[in-house]
């Protein structure tokens, strides 16, 4: 994918892309005139090409679109070369695997910088020459003498990370700039600039932190080298114990983009997120943060879209004038709707929301601060570990809302329509502003809490799924009720819990080892036997089970391991079978999926 900035300083558009040649990297070299240039061929065939166009004429190039490299004999950049009068010695640096290019320039000096994601090579060829016949003694390299090449290439480090180079750096022998530091693996860069303090800010995903790709940060000078360390970004800390929300730590933030906010004088990196991928197998979201000029983060994530369906790539403009900010993304919101024919296409959409920084922001979380994730009430029971509650009693759940923003959050009420009503959960001590719609809201300044109580008082024997949705000028949230295991029956009778209900295992690369766990649980009264649970077909597969031929007892659980180790690129399904001795579900299929990527 290309991308284009402008040049203030030089008045030209600057463009960059990942091209892929007919040819591999080169090194074609004369080290002995008059003697025959010998070429080398090493590498791929990817590169980082460029071209800028004149701002007044864009029918003018200042640069021809060309390749990274240093001289016309090469494919690569010639770091140093030492020379004798009987050998001599070429460095090369090279890169393969190139992707994800972007670019940007200061608008105070004339500096541009590229930055990519690709696995950095280090090419040496020693070419000699040996006086012939052996007695010429004279250390002149003649065209009658031999002269010999070797090389050698390697890879440093050996996976995928961030690189980059300023535009001035290109011809000089100068190493590239190492962004990326962690060596794991690094992808998707983006870049933006800060004409205050004059550095450059990179972020990218990264699995320092493991296959869950976490979102990172670099400060760069202009012109220069890098400002302190690697940083993450995507750093989410609700209860304030110092440790990464559970939620965030599980799931996978990615594809970040860098903007900068001209009137607060800080960057804001956006990104898509799967955090909330536990409500849904198909809910990836977009989120962001506040990143000041010397790298700390600023507040806490900031849910910039999180409502079902998919929202893919984020880009991110800002208005200085207004101080707000555009986000657009790609979203799948459309992508099954049943109704469209062909006046209504099927697919995916771009959308968009604008948003400003200094707004409220609405968290849920569990009665001991930490992140109520995904956002379901579930745990109801009477008697105590039971599993369910016997008709006639009742018994309740409380979270807390709290305002993570900077300026007061305002509830207008709780609407308890959706899914045919609430009955027979209900609300204890509900503050009578979140009664009704459109009059006196509920305020809760920055860092307030406010505790909700949910109560399940069940008249009838059954399984109740239930939700509601609590609407506020920080966005709506939605609260499930829909997997609650609150079951008001007579006692005596073994009853099946299984979660997750499916497995989304996303995407991996080929090669990886991916798995997830499902739980088994006794939620009756009577011993459960788990009978048998059948296998997925491949690239998924059983390597944990616990479960089969086995008896529960009331309240007792046990774990079945899938693992999703695909050889070759694609998207993949399949399913597995639970059976027991539930009355009501003697089976339950739980479907898999996933996708491999090279």
């Amino acid at each position: 994918m290309p991308k284009i900035t402008y040049d203030e300083i030089n008045d030209r558009f600057l463009i960059a892309w990942v091209e892929s040649r007919t040819t591999r990297k080169t090194s074609l070299f004369q080290p002995f005139p008059p003697n025959a240039a010998v070429g080398w061929i090493f590498g791929d065939s990817q590169f980082v090409g460029y071209a800028a166009i004149n701002g007044n004429d864009t029918s003018l190039y200042q640069t021809a679109p060309t390749i990274i490299y240093r001289d016309g004999n090469t494919r690569a950049r010639l770091i140093i070369r030492n020379t004798s009068a009987m050998e001599v010695v070429s460095e090369y640096e090279f890169f393969d695997n190139v992707s994800n290019v972007d670019i940007s320039c200061d608008s105070t000096t004339p500096e541009c910088l590229f930055v990519w994601e690709g696995l950095r090579g280090k090419f040496v060829r020693t070419d000699k020459c040996e006086n012939n016949p052996a007695a010429d003694t004279d250390k002149i390299c003649d065209e009658d003498d031999i002269v010999s090449s070797t090389a050698t290439n390697e890879y440093s480090p050996t996976n995928k990370e961030i690189f980059g180079i300023f535009e001035k750096n290109i011809p000089l022998g100068v190493h590239s700039l190492r962004i990326s530091n962690f060596g794991i693996g690094a992808f998707y860069p983006s870049i933006g600039f800060d004409p205050i303090t004059k550095r450059f800010l990179t972020a990218w995903e990264d699995r320092k932190d493991g296959l869950n790709t976490k979102i990172y940060g670099q400060l760069i000078y202009s012109g220069s080298g890098l400002y302190n360390n690697n940083f993450i970004i995507s750093f989410q800390d609700t209860n304030g114990d110092g440790q990464q929300d559970p939620n965030v730590a599980s799931s996978r933030q990615t594809q970040p983009f860098v903007s900068y906010d001209a009137v607060n004088q800080r960057y804001f990196v956006a990104w898509q997120d799967g955090r909330n991928s536990t409500l849904s197998i198909e809910n990836l979201d977009i989120y962001g943060q506040k990143v000041d000029a010397e790298g700390s983060l600023r507040g806490n994530n900031f849910a910039i879209y999180n409502l079902p369906f998919n929202q893919f790539s984020p880009v991110i403009a800002n208005n200085p004038r207004m101080d707000e900010f555009l986000a657009v993304w790609k979203d799948a919101r459309n992508t099954e709707n049943k109704t469209c024919g062909a006046s209504q296409p099927c697919g995916s959409d771009v959308f968009g929301q604008l948003f400003t920084l200094s707004q409220p922001a609405i968290t849920l979380l569990n009665p001991d601060n930490t992140h109520l994730a995904p956002a379901l009430l579930k745990n109801f029971q009477n008697p105590i570990g039971s599993g369910s509650v016997e008709v006639g009693l009742s018994a309740t759940q409380s979270f807390k809302i709290k305002n993570t923003g900077d300026t007061i959050l305002k509830i207008d009420f709780i609407d308890q329509t959706c899914n045919g009503g609430m009955s027979p959960f209900s609300f204890e001590n509900l503050p009578s502003e979140l009664n009704a719609s459109g009059g006196a809201t509920l305020d809760l300044v920055p860092s307030a809490e406010l505790t909700i109580i949910v109560r399940f008082s069940p008249t009838a024997a059954g399984s109740f799924n239930k939700c509601f949705v609590i609407q506020s000028n920080g966005g709506r949230q939605t609260v499930n009720l829909s997997a609650l295991a609150g079951i008001g029956r007579a006692l005596g009778q073994q009853k099946i819990n299984v979660s997750p209900s499916a497995i989304d295992f996303g995407i991996i690369n080929t090669g990886e080892l991916k798995s997830e766990t499902v739980t088994i649980k006794n939620v009756g009264e009577s011993p459960l036997t788990i009978r048998s649970v059948s296998r997925p077909k491949r690239p998924f597969s059983i390597v944990g089970n616990s479960c089969s031929n086995q008896t529960l007892s009331s309240g007792e659980t046990c774990e079945v391991t899938i693992s999703f180790n695909a050889k070759f690129r694609g998207r993949f399904s399949s399913s597995l079978t639970i059976r027991s001795n539930d009355p009501t579900r003697p089976r339950i299929g739980i479907k898999v999926r996933g996708a491999a990527r090279f």
